[in-house]
């Protein structure tokens, strides 16, 4: 496992001081392994104790055995370019490597999101779900699944909800909508084709929208009447939307309790009238 790797996998637990010599290593891995202990904490604006107490925290006996690590990870990388399947990982990487590194990647990506998460924002999505008579979902590709799943939350509770894995019917659907109901956008581009014109064929009708994208700035957003957004943690060329969906099913996730903390009785009894017919087809 990489140095560079084992610092960020504990970045989240580490002090103020810590995180100044995390940084600096990061940002100046061919200097660090040119210089002192003393040199690295005069410029990282730490005490060389502290920078002694890191390198043992990060699995280094001392700083001498840190700099031949490193320096032999920087002369593999000069040596050989690996090929990257998503992101950060590449082919080189064992599959635990791999695992931890989509784990760190997920785990970011939630944190990130919710950080930047408006929950006023929130609150009123909530309520136009909430008073919404039909709710339509778009989103096509990764993000169709993140709306199938809002789909199976809804009708759980009650709710008339309408996701379909065909774009044609998904368009249908929108274009038909009423004032009463709201559509509900999924995209991590922000610009979909398919839900761009969807929603511009039913804006005659006035019904509400609200669009899950990955940044504020988009066309979708644009068209949107409210914009949740998630925080993109993955490169332009990436292999499929890992990190993108578990940020779009954490706002999901948010959606659903949050209608279930409006009035649970209701919503209780339809969950577990399902749960009993379920049962008995599976006996």
């Amino acid at each position: 496992m990489s140095i560079a790797y084992i610092i960020k996998g504990i970045n989240s637990k580490l002090s103020k001081t810590e995180k100044k010599i995390a940084e600096f290593i990061l940002e100046n891995t061919t200097l660090v392994k040119e210089i002192t202990s003393a040199d690295l904490a005069k410029r990282a604006g730490v005490g060389q104790s502290s920078v002694i107490k890191f390198i043992k925290k990060i699995g280094f006996e001392g700083f001498t055995d840190f700099k031949i690590k490193l320096s032999e990870e920087l002369a593999t990388k000069k040596s050989i370019k690996p090929e990257f399947l998503h992101n950060n990982i590449s082919l080189d990487d064992s599959i635990c490597e791999a695992t931890r590194k989509i784990s760190f990647s997920h785990m970011k990506s939630i944190e990130e999101t919710i950080d930047e998460l408006s929950f006023e924002t929130l609150e009123a999505v909530i309520n136009k779900l909430e008073k919404a008579e039909k709710i339509i979902i778009l989103g096509i590709g990764a993000s169709s699944l993140v709306g199938k799943d809002l789909q199976h939350k809804l009708t759980k509770i009650g709710m008339v909800a309408l996701h379909d894995l065909d774009f044609h019917v998904q368009v249908t659907q929108a274009v038909c909508a009423s004032s009463k109901d709201l559509i509900l956008a999924i995209s991590h581009s922000g610009e979909s084709r398919v839900v761009i014109e969807a929603l511009k064929g039913a804006e005659k009708n006035k019904a509400s929208v609200v669009s899950i994208t990955g940044s504020e700035k988009n066309s979708i957003a644009s068209l949107s009447h409210i914009n949740l957004h998630t925080v993109n943690v993955e490169g332009t060329f990436r292999s499929s939307a890992l990190s993108s969906r578990i940020a779009q099913l954490t706002i999901i996730d948010a959606l659903f309790i949050g209608l279930l903390k409006r009035d649970y009785r209701k919503p209780k009894e339809y969950i577990e009238r399902s749960r009993e017919i379920i049962s008995k087809l599976n006996s």
